[in-house]
This record gives structure tokens, sequence and C-alpha cells, in this order.
């Protein structure tokens, strides 16, 4: 039996509930997704059990990566980073030697049931040939499938396994995400209080275990010492921050707890009408351009900048931010990307969807 866990991030008691839980043995073979370390309680004696356990293996997470990339002097720490290095000086164990095996850790594997990353997967693209940041989920690599991809990876992965990763709780819960049986996602953030989540393979079982507290909020608050200088805070309010950085500081643990209800629930909210955001936009533009084809009986044969003229006379009726997504549409983009590029926050995805589905925008038909 092999048992793949999720990102794990310190929660030692959570790790051994969880092998506990799924019935592991000392000849049972267990493989951690990345992100063993920092933002928990035990970032130290977590990735100490797992580098001496027998049959077990670890693959680079993006936490990792910036461990090793900090001790190369290519990057700067971040807070948790900062804390993790603490944990080992006050545990007396040997950050150095802890770099050292990060240091060797896989960017992925592949099993006879499954391929494994710690982040994305590129579709089409050999793992050989990956991009290590797209492997391990940076900053980076998010950005450079966003520009290059119109939907998201897991939607374009046709693999001839399925691919197990961690790095995003996707679901932004704690069930674990699965994508038409070919993705699985396995981070339903335990430091945050979700879970910490594995799969048994070859059956492809779900074993969880409830996280036993908010560590990053705990941990955040000892070592509130360490904290680096903020930079002054942007003008607008958290609420119009990009999605990623809005989740980004939901993370931190430095929101109010009323903030985090308030902002955590919009952008839940944000997240689950994009699809029907996305197909009353189809239906609207769909219905607006057979406005202009009935308006100019030759509509199809004009050039390509009056037929713009006429669509522009059809959608200036609609608000400004439904206005410029049809505009968008009219280019060639589909949806889903349109959408995504244009609306960033989720103030803006909720904005639009309102001006969508009330009034003279509210779809003929429903999906």
């Amino acid at each position: 039996m092999t048992l793949i866990i999720g990102d794990i991030h310190g929660c030692y008691d959570e790790l051994q509930a969880l092998l506990d839980k799924a019935g592991i043995c000392d000849d049972d073979e267990v493989i951690s997704l990345g992100d063993v370390v920092d933002r928990g309680p035990a970032s130290p004696r977590t990735l100490a059990f797992l580098r001496e356990r027998p049959r077990t293996q670890v693959l680079m997470g993006n936490h990792e990566r910036k461990h090793v990339r900090h001790a190369q002097g290519k990057v700067e720490f971040s807070y948790a980073q900062h804390i993790t290095r603490a944990q080992f000086e006050e545990m007396e164990q040997d950050y150095t030697s802890a770099l050292e095996f990060m240091g060797t850790l896989p960017l992925y594997l592949e099993l006879e049931h499954a391929n494994l990353v710690h982040g994305y997967v590129e579709p089409g693209v050999d793992l050989a040939d990956q991009r290590s940041t797209v492997l391990t989920g940076t900053m980076s690599g998010d950005s450079y499938l966003r520009n290059k991809l119109a939907r998201p990876w897991y939607e374009l992965y046709r693999g001839e396994k399925p691919v197990i990763v961690g790095h995003r709780n996707y679901n932004r819960n704690d069930e674990p995400f699965i994508f038409r049986d070919l993705v699985y996602g396995l981070d339903t953030s335990v430091y945050m209080g979700g879970a910490l989540t594995g799969l048994i393979l070859p059956e492809f079982r779900i074993v969880s275990v409830s996280a036993r507290a908010n560590h990053w909020q705990i941990v955040h608050r000892q070592y509130r010492h360490l904290a680096m200088p903020q930079k002054k805070a942007p003008e607008i309010a958290p609420e119009h921050w990009a999605m990623d950085k809005l989740s980004d500081w939901l993370d931190c643990g430095k929101a109010s707890a009323a903030d985090q209800a308030r902002l955590g629930q919009m952008l839940a909210e944000s997240m689950r009408i994009l699809p029907d955001l996305q197909c009353s936009l189809e239906q609207l533009y769909e219905g607006v351009l057979e406005q202009g084809r009935r308006t100019e009986a030759n509509f199809d044969d004009l050039s390509a900048r009056d037929q713009g003229r006429i669509f522009d006379g059809v959608a200036r009726k609609y608000p400004p931010i439904v206005r410029q997504l049809l505009h968008r549409l009219r280019t060639g983009d589909n949806a889903e990307a349109v959408i995504t590029e244009q609306l960033k926050s989720p103030a803006q995805i909720i904005a639009a969807w309102k001006a969508l589905s009330e009034g003279e925008c509210r779809p003929s038909a429903k999906r």
C-alpha cells in the first residue's frame, strides 16, 4: 500500500493521526507531495520524521525550494521561513543538514498508477521537460501558466495516468479536489484549521483527519517578534485586491476574525458564481451579435471596423463592466479567459454577475 499525503506544513500531530487512520505499517510506502515545512508548529520534527522513516519519499514543494534558494543567495525569506529557522534553533535541530536534504528532493515522481508533483503540470509537456517553477507551483510558474493557457491547467490535462498534486486548496474547504478522475488535489489547508488529506494507491481511496487548531494563527502570534517590517498598505480596500493577493492576505493570519469571515465569504462567493457568469456572458454575447445582424442585413460581409461600430451600438445600453467584457469576447477570446483577465478581484466578479443577472442583461435561458 502507498499513501500519498498533501501539504503538511509542520503539522506533526495531524501527520501521525493520518498515518494511524490509514492503517500504515512499516512496510507501507509513504510519499509527501511537498510543503512539509513552514506555517505549522513543528516543521523540524515533521521533516526529521519523514527523513528517517523507511520507505518514505518527499517531493520538492515551493516552501522547500525557497529555503534552498535562500541558502544559495537567490531569494529573501518570508515570515514563514524565518519562523521555521527559529524553530530549528529552539529544538536544537541541524538546519544545515535539513537544507542539504531539501536540496535533494525530486520535482516529480512517476508511479505505476499515477504521476506526482507538488504544484502544477503544463498540459502536453513530458514531466522531464516541465519547468521547475511549474512543478513546484511558484508564483512565476503560476503566472507562466496563466499567460499561456486559456483555461486552468487541470481542465486541459490529458495524461495517460492521473496526476496527484498538492500546493493549492482548490475547493477552499476540507475536501480534496478531484477533476474527472484525472487530477487529484490533496492540499486541504491543515495549517489553517482545515484537514490533512491523503490518498491510498492503488485504489485511489481518500483518507483525512481534521486539524487540531488553526496552527498558523497560533504560530503567527507566538513569533510576532520575527515579523518583517510591513510596506505601506494600498489605498484600496482588501476586497478589491486581486484574487491571489487577497488569498495570501487571508492566509497570513493578520486579518481580524470578522474581516477573515467577511472577505473569505466574498472570495468563496466569487469563485462559486464564476461558471454561471461565464455562461451568462456567452449567452448575452450571442444575443448582442444576433441583434447586430438584425440591425444590418449584410453584417457578416462588413469590415471588422464596421461590425465593431454596429456591435458597440447594441452593447452601449449595458453597464460599462459588461460592455467591456462583450468587446473582449468580440476579439475572439473565450469567455473564461476574458473573465479571468478582466475581473481580477472578488468585488469585480460579483459586480459583473449582478449586472449580468439583473435588468436588460438577464439571459433568456439558463444553463
